[in-house]
């Protein structure tokens, strides 16, 4: 029987990046222990998936398609995935730190009395047993945490995983698990669904990203980041406070209580590099900041710091890179 069971979120018809990543965790914790790796795929006509699944790792796929399961119902979703944890009895789940899976997580957590962990960034294998780390105080120290309980379940930071080298080749042994839903009652109803339309790189994703803060000094700067970010091929970010100012959608904040990125190159400008900032963007590869006040905390992680008005370099980078690059 597999030892790690994975949960996977699908977006447009194919396995969400989180989803990869937890997968290439799980392979990981795999090869170090010899046992399989499981992936439950839960909704509405996702078998089609089942191969995809198999090409990122999975060594076996529970599959449980339903209609019912065409929206996020959590008491729904909870009553299948115990169904599937059943028939699986893995020692340990890992879950992307993704909506919706995270509604789920402490749930289910609660029914196969299991120990939660939240935000993994790594593990370690030690006396045969799994040590997770996940970081606390804001990201300033990093815990390892062994779990007593006979089962772990365990959320994983999203860009914190390298994703198992998909190989097409590989072939995943289905599992059908039926589920008896029909009589659950859902506990909300979907009235509308509407998504923010963007041309962007999706920020999660991106390799580049380009963050403002509230040195900005307002929204009209954010066009220049823009700029910048689209001749770089990258995506826009923000701090809390410019958010929270409204001169950029939600949608952009990158930090604790925002998204998580960990691009090739994150340039920080105007942010001074709040804890819960940094939280959401520590993983970046290289670190550009660009701040008048040289004793900024984001100067303390920065590859580069560029201690100046943004209004003075801007302009400069963005000349420069199109030059570069030949983008007008």
């Amino acid at each position: 029987m597999p030892g790690i069971l994975t949960a996977i979120s699908i977006k447009n018809g194919f396995p969400s990046m989180g989803s990869k990543e937890v997968l290439g965790m799980a392979r990981r914790m795999a090869d170090q222990t010899g046992e399989r790796v499981a992936a439950a795929l839960v909704g509405a006509r996702v078998s089609s998936c089942q191969q995809e699944l198999a090409a990122w790792g999975a060594d076996v796929v529970y599959l449980s398609e339903n209609e019912r399961l065409a929206e996020f119902h959590p008491n729904i979703y909870l009553k299948v995935f115990q169904d599937i944890a059943a028939e699986a009895r893995p020692h340990t789940l890992l879950f992307p730190a993704e909506p919706p899976v995270m509604d789920l997580a402490p749930r289910l957590a609660f029914r196969l009395a299991a120990g939660l962990v939240t935000d993994c960034l790594d593990f370690k294998i030690q006396d045969g047993k799994s040590v997770l780390i996940k970081p606390v105080y804001g990201g300033k120290a990093l815990a390892l945490l062994r779990v007593t309980t006979p089962v772990i379940l365990a959320t994983v930071r999203a860009r914190t995983q390298e994703p198992f080298p998909r190989d097409a080749s590989r072939v995943a042994e289905l599992v059908v698990v039926d589920s008896p839903i029909q009589s659950i009652p859902q506990e909300m109803t979907v009235i509308d669904r509407i998504e923010e339309e963007s041309e962007e790189i999706k920020l999660e994703e991106a390799r580049i990203v380009v963050s403002g803060g509230r040195g900005l000094g307002g929204s009209e700067a954010f066009q220049r980041l823009r700029q910048l970010a689209r001749i770089l091929s990258g995506a826009v970010g923000a701090s809390r406070t410019a958010v929270d100012a409204g001169w950029i959608p939600s949608s952009h904040q990158v930090g604790q209580t925002g998204k998580i990125v960990a691009p090739d190159v994150y340039f920080a400008i105007a942010i001074s590099g709040a804890s819960q900032h940094i939280a959401g963007m520590g993983g970046s590869k290289i670190i550009v900041a660009i701040n008048r006040d040289p004793e900024a905390p984001i100067m303390r992680i920065a590859n580069l710091g560029v201690i100046e008005d943004y209004r003075n370099v801007l302009p400069a980078l963005i000349d420069e890179f199109s030059r570069i690059l030949n983008k007008g």
